[in-house]
């Protein structure tokens, strides 16, 4: 949650279903800069998990409810 404290990670969604997806996260950075993040973190060096990075963009105003 260190990143959601940072302001670098906006939205982090553990995944429940069959699929082998452990989550998404919704990110504020640059793809090359969360590429940079997410190699750093422990679970992805030790391969525990594994990323994909898809650059998308949100419709004006959207936002999660409170």
């Amino acid at each position: 949650m260190e990143l959601v404290a940072q302001r670098v990670l906006a939205v982090v969604c553990p995944v429940s279903d069959e699929t082998d997806m452990a989550g998404i996260g919704v990110f504020t950075t640059s793809p090359d800069e969360v590429r940079a993040v997410l190699d750093q973190d422990p679970a992805i060096v030790a391969g525990i998990l594994s990323y994909t990075v898809h650059p998308c963009r949100g419709f004006p105003g959207a936002m999660l409810p409170e």
